[in-house]
């Protein structure tokens, strides 16, 4: 019976060895879908993290803070639903930036 050899020098035998089979979590940075035929650039999902971290969050939480407040108002007043929904979209555009850090979306792409 062949052996394999550990990392730590334990010889086992090789009906025990485990091998490696795609991972269904596997994180594909990078691998997007824009124009550039061959997939997403790293440069991309390098601005598309920083927007992120230095915008989105900022917009997001301001935005949560003003939906909670427009949103009760808008049962009784109608005209404040488009306020609410263009907030939501300032709530989602968290979302928005991961999706596009993930994919290396390049910036002109990105909200067509």
């Amino acid at each position: 019976m062949p052996t394999q050899q550990c990392p730590i020098f334990i010889r086992i035998p090789s009906i025990y060895s485990i091998q490696s089979s795609p991972s269904p979590f596997r994180i594909k940075m990078a691998a997007g879908e824009g124009s550039g035929g061959d997939g997403g650039n790293a440069g991309w999902s390098i601005f598309w993290l920083l927007v992120l971290l230095f915008l989105g969050f900022w917009l997001a939480g301001f935005c949560a803070f003003l939906y909670i407040i427009v949103n009760i108002f808008a049962a009784c007043i109608e005209g404040l639903n488009p306020v609410c929904d263009l907030l939501l979209k300032g709530i989602q555009f968290t979302g928005t930036c991961a999706q596009c850090m993930m994919k290396g979306t390049p910036f002109n792409e990105a909200f067509s």
